[in-house]
């Protein structure tokens, strides 16, 4: 989910997050710059799947006994599923993954939040490199 919504990792503290009907409503405390993710593909199978089982609170990802999940237990979470699926990768990772994987980059720019394209533009070509064509004669 946080790299659909291209989430800063680091607890429930640093951003706010809200499922309304056909939106998520995301408002990071870095930048405060509010959001309205579409519920779309993934994002809404996600979401879906996370309400469709009985509210135990109003956090859209909880614990057992319905307390959000603290910065510890994602980590621990993330850890181990990563141990699983046999990947390396951190979490901070999912962010760029994120902006890389828009189709634009007026779209990477919205979704991570970036008042300037520079930073959004220094943000994915650091993960993707530039594209070159090989050399055209004979050899």
């Amino acid at each position: 989910m946080c790299r659909i919504l291209a989430l800063r990792g680091r607890g429930q503290s640093h951003w706010r997050c809200t499922a309304r009907p056909g939106l998520v409503h995301v408002e990071p405390n870095k930048t405060g710059a509010k959001l309205r993710i579409a519920l779309e593909g993934e994002l809404n199978t996600l979401v879906s799947a996370l309400t469709a089982v009985p509210a135990r609170s109003l956090f859209l990802v909880h614990d057992k006994k319905g307390r959000p999940i603290t910065a510890g237990s994602l980590r621990t979470r993330f850890e181990k599923a990563r141990e699983a699926a046999g990947v390396d990768f951190q979490f901070r990772d999912l962010r760029a993954k994120a902006g890389t994987d828009a189709s634009t980059l007026a779209d990477a720019q919205a979704l991570l939040g970036h008042a300037a394209a520079t930073a959004t533009d220094r943000y994915i070509r650091a993960r993707l490199g530039r594209i070159v064509k090989p050399i055209g004669r004979k050899l």
